[in-house]
């Protein structure tokens, strides 16, 4: 996941579009206050989703693995 948690942090002004829209409980202040590391993101949903660690970082890794 390493490769693509570098590319979801350094093009994180433009992924925040489709996070939310993937995970919609998310607020744009949520995203807004991020820089958009896998770390920060889980935390989010552990949050929001009420999602343990270990599933939040699943459902990370699934998301960026369905991106080109």
């Amino acid at each position: 996941m390493d490769e693509k948690a570098d590319r979801l942090q350094s093009h994180w002004p433009e992924i925040k579009g489709p996070v939310r829209h993937q995970w919609t409980q998310l607020s744009y202040d949520d995203l807004n206050a991020m820089e958009g590391t896998v770390g920060e993101l889980a935390m989010a949903l552990e949050r929001r989703y009420g999602y343990n660690s270990a599933k939040a970082k699943l459902e990370i890794n699934n998301w960026l693995n369905t991106r080109h």
